[in-house]
């Protein structure tokens, strides 16, 4: 669970029994609260402010440590990310891009591979089928520009290419997820569902 608690910004949460209870928590670096949590096999990956860190969830109770206490910079503020195998994808607002690769192979040091910037508001959310090929990227409302934006990312390297893009005519994307690989529904206030 992201949290803005300055001692424990990820909260571990034991949904085994009611009441739930907190297991474990990992305190970032720093002040900043996070913004987007992701668990893949014992690593936690986290976003706050700019920084996308990596810990340890190889048990899940008390402090959890940093696997690279230095974090990762980012060219903005991670506002989601989405991991597939050695892949997380940030999206990013108040940068020059609007999402950001990182390839995960080196957990000491996490590497910036590939960008997009989509001449859009800030990333909002962030979702990538299973293969890894395509990122569904949501940004906000913008007047003049689409915000929902899909990048073919066969190859994490340079600058994504889009393949597709929808403008949500004024709803103000705050979250994605792909339904049943053929629809997208884009979380806005009248909640459109989009056929890919």
């Amino acid at each position: 669970l992201a949290t803005d608690t300055n001692s424990n910004e990820i909260a571990i949460i034991n949904i085994s029994s009611i009441p739930y209870t907190e297991s474990g928590y990992f305190n970032s670096p720093g002040s900043t609260d996070a913004n987007a949590v992701f668990v893949s096999g014992e690593t936690g990956y986290m976003t706050a402010g700019d920084k996308l860190y990596n810990f340890d969830l190889s048990s899940k109770s008390g402090s959890r440590p940093a696997i690279d206490p230095d974090g990762l910079t980012l060219a903005g503020t991670g506002t989601r990310l989405h991991i597939v195998g050695n892949y997380a994808y940030v999206s990013i607002t108040g940068g020059s891009v609007e999402l950001e690769i990182i390839d995960l192979t080196n957990p000491l040091n996490l590497t910036v591979v590939a960008t997009a910037n989509v001449d859009s508001q800030g990333g909002k959310d962030v979702y990538v089928n299973g293969a890894g090929t395509r990122v569904y990227l949501a940004t906000g409302v913008s007047p003049t520009q689409s915000e929902l934006h899909i990048l073919n990312s066969s190859s994490k390297t340079g600058s994504l290419p889009r393949v597709s893009s929808y403008d949500t005519n004024g709803m103000d994307p705050k979250a994605i997820q792909q339904l049943l690989q053929a629809e997208l529904l884009s979380a806005v206030p009248e909640q459109k569902s989009i056929k890919l």
